[in-house]
């Protein structure tokens, strides 16, 4: 009898165990926010954003608020949300853009989108990958084609 207590403890504790693993390996995809401020330098000009991402299950948006300064010295204005949904194998995520809301502040022109901006954050169905990488129990790490790289809390 308690051999048979003792196997089923053990057998209890391995699976326990093993969904933990999975959870903690793949059950990264809802409840996150990272916010962060990019400033990039070219020749054409500066770009300076603040940003702030939200990701729910298979859905989530990314706000910009922030400029392009040209090299001549003019401002343009980017204030826009891409609302997008999220499809993953593993580790690996596709982020489709699906509407991309530009506030009426946002007067970033084509042109300047076109030379700081992949298509995911200027025209919907677009896609951009990543990986999200589990640091911790409450954090992961968002990394791949866009920049920079976040690293995310869990939402309580």
């Amino acid at each position: 009898m308690i051999k048979r207590i003792f196997f089923l403890s053990t057998v209890g504790l391995a699976v326990a165990l093993t969904a933990f693993t999975i959870w903690y390996r793949y059950g990264i995809t809802s409840g996150f926010s990272c916010s962060g401020n990019i400033n990039f330098h070219r020749e054409s000009g500066i770009l300076r954003l603040s940003t702030k991402l939200n990701i729910d299950e298979n859905s989530g948006t990314l706000s910009m608020n922030g400029f392009v300064t040209r090299e001549d010295g003019t401002r343009e204005n980017v204030n826009r949300t891409i609302v997008f949904t999220s499809h993953h194998v593993g580790s690996r995520y596709t982020w489709v853009s699906g509407q991309i809301l530009a506030s009426i502040d946002d007067k970033l022109s084509p042109e300047m989108a076109s030379v700081w901006f992949p298509e995911f954050y200027r025209q919907p169905k677009s896609k951009v990958e990543l990986f999200i990488s589990r640091l911790n129990i409450n954090s992961v790490m968002l990394s791949g084609e866009f920049v920079p790289y976040y690293v995310c809390t869990q939402r309580h």
